[in-house]
């Protein structure tokens, strides 16, 4: 509903942070259950890995597992790919302008923002 005077947007306010604090509330849970999910898979990666489970199913109740081996690559920061140009052009300045022209090339955009914080 939109807002038409100042009573309307105090309400709004009120609903909005009433809102936020039940989303953070259940972030903060999910967060709880994420750290046990995630220790629970370490132990069960780890079983599997160590007693030849590697890439072999296991089927329990309606799920399937599977442990493999995933290969992944770090991110490319600005200080990576600025190392990476220096030795491959083996030319600083010139390493420096590609990056540059890099990040400057990006596509921009505007968003407008809500943001809350706490009075201290």
């Amino acid at each position: 509903m939109p807002i038409h005077d100042k009573n309307d947007l105090k309400n709004h306010i009120q609903e909005y942070l009433k809102l936020k604090k039940i989303e953070n509330d259940y972030k903060q849970e999910i967060n709880k259950l994420k750290q046990s999910y995630d220790v629970i898979e370490n132990n069960i990666v780890s079983y599997m890995n160590n007693n030849d489970y590697l890439d072999k199913e296991i089927i329990f109740e309606k799920n399937k597992l599977k442990c493999s081996n995933m290969k992944t690559s770090e991110t490319i920061t600005k200080k990576y790919l600025l190392e990476k140009l220096k030795l491959f052009l083996k030319n600083e300045e010139a390493a420096n302008q590609a990056v540059q022209f890099i990040y400057n090339s990006r596509k921009e955009s505007n968003k407008l923002s809500l943001k809350v914080s706490d009075i201290k």
